[in-house]
């Protein structure tokens, strides 16, 4: 196995970064097309959970906050491309709380459920700040407490949920893909 140092890293083959890039190209690829499809018109609370934004959030905090930064951008893109405003907040957002996952992760806090959980609803805060920022942009008057009432409250208590569920998958393909790497 040939490895060379690159910026301080050690620089893995070829084939292992490939099948790790395809495998969380399907992944988000996958989760993105819920989202958009599936989760739009079937919720639980009444709003579409950020499937992308919990899926970003566990491979920050189990693969490093590089890969989190990088996913994070990548997967905000895939998502403003799909179905979004037009607005290019989201990739920013996700940028930033993938490299704070895996900072997070690394120094703060053990690989645990809990330590995962205060962390979502860190990400929970900045998601509903994003939201409240794109109803801003788009209308020039609404209610804030029917904003806080029928839009953010229902899309963190559904994210939160999906985060819930989605920690389990995302954790042992994390796992699998770090034996590999």
């Amino acid at each position: 196995m040939r490895q060379r140092s690159i910026a301080g890293y050690q620089a893995q083959t070829r084939s292992k970064v490939i099948s790790y890039t395809v495998c969380l190209s399907i992944l988000f690829l996958l989760l993105s097309v819920l989202q958009i499809t599936v989760f739009a018109e079937h919720s639980l609370f009444g709003s579409t959970p950020d499937l992308i934004l919990c899926a970003v959030l566990c491979v920050g905090f189990f693969m490093g906050r590089h890969a989190g930064a990088v996913t994070g951008i990548g997967a905000g893109l895939l998502i403003e491309a799909l179905g979004s405003t037009g607005i290019l907040l989201l990739p920013v957002a996700y940028l930033f709380l993938g490299y704070l996952a895996g900072y997070y992760a690394r120094v703060l806090a053990a690989k645990q459920f809990t330590s995962y959980l205060v962390f979502l609803a860190f990400a929970l805060l900045l998601r509903g700040a994003v939201t409240l920022t794109y109803i801003c942009l788009t209308y020039s008057s609404f209610h804030l407490l029917h904003v806080f009432v029928y839009t953010l409250l229902p899309e963190a208590a559904d994210t939160a949920l999906a985060g819930m569920i989605l920690y389990f998958p995302i954790r042992c393909l994390a796992a699998r893909l770090n034996k590999k790497r």
